[in-house]
C-alpha cells in the first residue's frame, strides 16, 4: 500500500471510530437530557407533533434527539421550516445548548469527513 492509501485507510477507520462515540454520545443525550429539551420547547406546535416519535422506542427517541439539536444549533433555518416559538429557544439552558451544537457538528464533520475518505480513496484506487 502507498502512503496515500494508509492515509485514507486511517482517515476512514478514525471517522468510523468517531461515528460509533458520536451515537453514544447521542444516546447519552437521549437518556439524559430529551425530556428537558421537550420542556422547554412545548409551546412550539411542530416539536410537539415530533415528539410523538418519542414512544416509538429506542429509535425513534434518537432520532428525535438528532432533530432537536438541529433545531436549536440552527434556529434560524429552522423557523422558516418548522413553527418555533422564539421564547422557548430562549428559555434552554447555555449548556443544553452548547451539548446539542456540539453533537450536531461533530455529526456534520464525522459525516464529511467520511464521504472525503471515501471519495479520495476512489481517485486513490483503494476501492475497485
Amino acid at each position: 500500500m502507498s502512503i496515500v492509501q494508509l492515509i485514507v485507510v486511517g482517515v476512514g477507520g478514525l471517522s468510523i471510530v468517531s461515528g460509533y462515540i458520536w451515537f453514544c454520545f447521542v444516546f447519552y443525550m437521549t437518556f439524559t437530557e430529551l425530556e428537558a429539551v421537550l420542556g422547554h420547547l412545548e409551546n412550539s406546535p411542530d416539536v410537539v407533533f415530533l415528539s410523538r416519535t418519542r414512544r416509538s422506542g429506542f429509535v425513534g427517541k434518537s432520532r428525535l434527539m438528532i432533530e432537536l439539536s438541529g433545531i436549536v444549533t440552527f434556529p434560524r433555518f429552522h423557523s422558516r421550516v418548522v413553527k418555533l416559538s422564539p421564547d422557548d429557544l430562549s428559555n434552554i439552558p447555555v449548556s443544553i445548548k452548547r451539548k446539542l451544537a456540539i453533537m450536531q457538528w461533530s455529526g456534520i464533520v464525522i459525516l464529511v469527513s467520511m464521504i472525503v475518505s471515501f471519495g479520495i480513496g476512489k481517485i486513490a484506487g483503494l476501492y475497485r
